[in-house]
């Protein structure tokens, strides 16, 4: 098929597989026809994604009207001073190409260590469309290699590599996921262009960047470019030899694109961008890990979701989660990576749009991934003490668990096939009893898992025959009884864990810190002076009971210390005097974090506050709170306050951290001369 024609059998989804795309080639593919389609319609003023072939090749050459022979959509030009597809014009003509690549799969950005992973220079009988994946999937995701090769734009450092997150209709092909795309990448053209004003500033910018003359020492500037350009970021032209296709590669001098400083955030349809720092997202070896995965999909702390993550709210069908990517590293790759597995319905779906939404499946990812770190550390014990001959655990040698390691990653691969299915579940749950019902399943499968798997070790670890029979029964008694010890056993027991009480939601726990500050801010100095001194004893007693039965949760008994170390922390920070009219210390709309910047907290203390184990965390937060008055930014959000104190959990702590640097970055803005 012709690229139009292409885009035809697309848009009918009639389309079941490109042969000759490789798998770490599918993204690249994808992101050029959905780029390429988006560019190309919005330049044509069409509102839709048209149907017919001849629709889309008049859009597609209303792109390069000034190329009368179609050149820059040509594999082979012999004019090098003119652009062929994804090539660019050689201004100097081809001296400075000296490199010669014979094979498509040579220049593939591909790097292994050794030839016997994916195998070298094997395309010798390259076809065109070998040739058309293989430069596409050099030119627009490859990263940095060696001096002169440098990487694309869309992507965080040289070594990392351009990742792609999104939601495709599950019960379409390609095409359907390719239209999808398109019409919301038309969609958020405007809101593309708001968000990256000092990058974007041109409705009609470059947008095919091989277009455009490169002598290997000019970049071009952001400014110049589509918020949707397709980019290249090698010097490459493809020449027919002894009728077969050949690449000369030339070096550069700088990358093509002058994007250092974005790390990667350009807006990027596909692309997770960190929270914290503002960085695109760089895979590792770890890939789509199931806890990998439900951080990018679920975590508001963590990572921003692209706009692939959006859908049609409309579509009654099911969702499949797409996420791709090839791991970089320096001088190599780390592995290609992809989760197309997860399917989830169009609740869920629709949920992740929504952070309060989004925050009730963070938590639901939360619990079951802790229960399967507590299950896998019984399996690594239970193991190692069948390794070992059962020793006691004072007894157990590195080498003893060491043996479990590949028994844990088995269980990790159990528990991944199960943990997206177990997690809507929960999240559809019709009532508390159902939900309940549903973890316990979790747990269950989980635990039998390891169960099984610690079978199999038991009888096949070294351990001495005369020995096997002991290591057996206390190998086995050993991964019970840590299990018993543990949470995620008690959660197999339906009873048990629909007796316990449920976590309170952010906006509970923020009407309770809100009644409560705004109670002490009412107490007579007498009451207000025992609490600051400590609820537990002495004339504090009375009143930190009575706060607790009127605002207070149900069970406050069974983190006693937690709540009184709370509300003398906001008896510390309420204004003292007579005052009946004097303000509460909770103000919802300022940050802790930059409370805690405007009081002065250097960032060494800071991160001592939030590295500190939990068993400290009550004194410090008391000490910090009197720092806080006496530098008069006593008047906060004291849901983080009360977050960290209570249940001192990381996302907190990276809430905080965020606060208070976006503070300090506010600052500087502030401090930065007029005329900067």
């Amino acid at each position: 098929m012709s690229l139009p024609g292409v885009y035809e059998a697309m848009t009918a989804d009639r389309v079941t597989a490109f042969p000759a795309v490789r798998p770490h080639q599918r993204h690249a593919w994808h992101a050029f026809l959905a780029q390429l389609g988006a560019i190309a319609l919005h330049r044509a003023g069409a509102i839709a994604p048209p149907r017919m072939a001849a629709d889309w090749r008049i859009a597609i050459r209303g792109l390069t009207p000034e190329f009368a022979d179609d050149e820059p959509w040509r594999l082979v030009v012999d004019d090098p001073t003119t652009p062929a597809f994804l090539q660019c014009p050689a201004p100097n003509g081809l001296d400075d190409y000296r490199g010669q690549v014979e094979t498509p799969d040579d220049l593939d950005i591909l790097v292994t260590a050794k030839n016997h992973d994916v195998k070298r220079t094997v395309a010798m009988r390259g076809s065109a469309d070998d040739w058309i994946f293989a430069l596409i999937d050099l030119q627009t995701m490859a990263g940095f290699l060696g001096a002169g090769n440098y990487g694309v734009a869309r992507m965080n450092g040289g070594f990392s590599a351009r990742p792609c997150l999104g939601l495709a209709p599950a019960d379409g092909g390609p095409g359907a996921h390719l239209l999808h795309d398109v019409r919301r990448m038309l969609a958020g053209r405007d809101a593309l262009l708001g968000s990256y004003p000092d990058y974007f500033t041109s409705d009609d910018g470059v947008a095919l960047v091989w277009l455009e003359s490169w002598n290997g020492a000019n970049s071009l500037d952001l400014r110049r470019l589509d918020p949707h350009f397709i980019e290249i970021c090698r010097r490459v032209r493809l020449r027919a030899k002894n009728g077969t296709l050949v690449a000369r590669t030339a070096s550069s001098k700088a990358p093509r694109i002058a994007a250092k400083a974005a790390h990667g955030n350009l807006g990027d349809f596909w692309t997770p961008v960190s929270v914290t720092d503002g960085k695109a997202l760089s895979l590792s070896y770890v890939g789509f890990r199931y806890d990998r995965l439900a951080k990018l999909i679920f975590d508001t702390q963590d990572f921003r979701h692209p706009p692939a993550m959006q859908v049609d709210g409309a579509r009654a069908g099911r969702w499949r989660v797409v996420a791709r990517g090839v791991a970089g590293g320096q001088g190599k790759t780390d592995g290609y990576h992809e989760r197309a597995d997860v399917a989830f319905e169009p609740k869920t779906a629709s949920a992740l749009s929504r952070i309060d939404r989004r925050d009730v499946l963070a938590q639901i990812a939360d619990e079951q991934i802790d229960e399967i770190r507590e299950v896998t550390g019984a399996l690594r014990f239970g193991v190692a003490v069948a390794a070992s001959g059962g020793n006691a655990p004072a007894d157990l040698t590195k080498s003893d668990r060491a043996h479990a390691n590949p028994y844990a990653r088995r269980l990790d691969a159990a528990a991944d096939a199960r943990f997206f299915g177990a997690l809507e579940q929960r999240f559809l749950a019709a009532n508390e009893a159902e939900a309940a019902a549903g973890r316990a399943g979790f747990a269950r499968d989980v635990i039998a898992a390891a169960e099984a798997l610690l079978s199999k070790a038991i009888e096949t670890v070294p351990c001495p025959s005369i020995r096997r029979h002991r290591a057996r029964a206390r190998a086995t008694s050993a991964f019970w009884g840590q299990l018993r010890r543990l949470g995620a056993f008690s959660a197999t027991n339906r009873k048990s864990s629909m007796r316990r009480r449920r976590v309170m939601t952010r906006e509970e726990l923020g009407e309770a810190v809100s009644r409560i500050a705004s109670e002490i801010a009412r107490l007579d100095p007498g009451p207000a002076a025992a609490l600051r001194r400590g609820p537990l004893a002495g004339a504090g007693a009375a009143a930190f009971w009575r706060l607790l039965a009127k605002y207070g949760p149900e069970g406050v008994e069974k983190n006693e210390a937690g709540w009184a170390a709370l509300i003398q922390a906001i008896a510390i920070l309420t204004s003292k005097g007579r005052n009946r009219d004097k303000r509460s210390s909770h103000d919802s709309g300022a940050p802790m974090g930059g409370a805690i910047f405007g009081a002065g907290v250097s960032e060494l203390r800071l991160a001592r506050l939030l590295a500190a184990p939990a068993e400290m965390r009550h004194q410090l937060a008391l000490r910090l709170c009197r720092r806080l008055l006496a530098a008069d930014h006593n008047r906060f959000n004291l849901v983080p306050l009360a977050q960290f104190i209570l249940f001192g959990n990381d996302r907190t702590d990276r809430r905080i951290a965020r606060e208070y640097y976006r503070a300090e970055r506010e600052s500087e803005k502030k401090e930065m001369p007029s005329d900067a």
